[in-house]
Parts: C-alpha cells; structure tokens; sequence
C-alpha cells in the first residue's frame, strides 16, 4: 500500500494544550510566566569579542615572486 500522508491525523501537533484563556484541558487555571531576563554587566558589555590582536602573516614561501 501507498504510504499515506500522517498531516490529517496530527492537528494539533503545534497547539498548546490549553485554550485561548489560559484554562488547561483539565480546568485547571495556569500561572501567569514571568520571563527570566539575564542582563549582562556593563563591563562585560564593554569588553571587545577578543583580546588577542588578529595578525595576517603570510607563507613566505607561497608569495609570488615580482622578479622573473
């Protein structure tokens, strides 16, 4: 048999269990969420990506020779 499509089966893959008042399937009233906002220190915010001066060195070996 031709393997059938499961979309028409799973409708409510993506959907909270609870409805638009917040109320659980069961009735249950749910608490409110507070999200937890992390603030980063002013120093840290301040501080550059990295420490370490990035230097482009080349091969001296593959450079191209001007005098042929």
């Amino acid at each position: 048999p031709a393997p059938r499509s499961r979309a028409g089966q799973q409708d409510n893959v993506e959907r909270p269990r609870t409805d638009e008042q917040a109320t659980s399937a069961e009735g249950r009233e749910q608490p409110p969420v507070e999200p937890n906002v992390e603030t980063t220190p002013g120093p840290v915010a301040d501080a550059p990506d990295t420490t370490t001066p990035k230097q482009q060195t080349e091969d001296p070996t593959k450079q191209e020779k001007a005098d042929s």
